[in-house]
């Protein structure tokens, strides 16, 4: 069944998905709904299908769905760091207008193509050790999880891609940063997404996350003099921006960046006045 409408993939009412074995959404879901994103899950890993019709009691039957899901936006499914449910591609706009080349598949298909396709399927891959939650961390599904970033994820991946930090930038390349500083900064340069960050969120991220310790960069802290008030107080010493790239890699997702710089800049924006320390 082919679909181009999100109430056929995660309305309420779905008699009919039952018994279907592959289903396609044609530009039929927005990756950003939460309660989509969970219904989408479901279809993709559960073994049961719960069917409700109109006038009807939801029952359940069992889930035979392959889905296929084809989009033109930059942002198709939501991908966490780990995604195991997702197998992403981009299509190659190489063969856009050449019409003889997709006739000449056309033609191949309708003369002994789809029958060659099916005998090729069925006995020359062998699936012996085929694991379909082993799924292939390709990069569209990496640009996938970019999109799907939120809140202080997103606000450090910012940084790293930009090289851009409201910090104190050292003559070695690391970076004094003060978590109230990046909280302030993030609030004045974005504050539809970002003015409900906390000190905490960042102290989670830079630091080690108490629930979640293998989430956490793992920066240390350290005493810096604040030039306003004179006295000792406590900042990250983030690494200089190759190993702040690195550490993102090994602690969420690997990325290719614009550049491959290893020094940060100090991050400024036009409706915030920089100080020079950021203290």
């Amino acid at each position: 069944m082919v679909i181009t409408n999100a109430e056929h993939l995660v309305g309420r009412f779905n008699s009919h998905l039952r018994a279907k074995c592959v289903l396609v959404a044609n530009e039929a879901f927005y990756a950003g709904n939460k309660q989509h994103e969970a219904t989408l899950k479901g279809l993709i890993t559960d073994t049961t299908l719960p069917i409700e019709q109109k006038f009807v009691d939801p029952e359940t039957d069992v889930n035979l769905l392959h889905l296929i899901v084809l989009s033109n936006n930059e942002w198709v499914v939501p991908a966490s760091e780990r995604e195991r449910r997702f197998f992403m591609v981009d299509v190659s706009s190489d063969r856009i207008g050449d019409l003889k080349y997709f006739e000449a598949i056309i033609n191949q298909l309708n003369n002994g193509g789809y029958e060659a396709l099916l005998y090729h399927l069925l006995n020359e891959i062998d699936l012996t050790d085929f694991n379909p939650r082993s799924v292939p961390h390709t990069a569209a599904l990496r640009s996938q999880m970019s999109e799907s970033l939120t809140g202080i994820d997103r606000l450090w991946y910012e940084c790293l891609f930009r090289g851009e930090i409201p910090g104190c930038v050292n003559e070695d390349g690391t970076v004094s940063l003060r978590s109230t500083a990046l909280v302030d900064w993030a609030a004045k340069r974005n504050p539809r997404e970002w003015s409900g960050l906390r000190v905490e969120h960042v102290g989670n991220l830079l630091g080690i996350n108490p629930r979640l310790k293998n989430r956490g960069m793992g920066f240390e802290k350290e005493k810096v003099i604040d030039p306003t008030r004179g006295v000792r107080v406590n900042a990250w010493k983030v690494p200089n921006l190759d190993i702040a790239r690195k550490t993102w890699t090994e602690k969420r997702f690997e990325q290719k960046w614009d550049d491959e710089g290893t020094e940060w800049s100090e991050a400024t924006s036009d409706d915030y006045a920089l100080r020079k320390k950021l203290f």
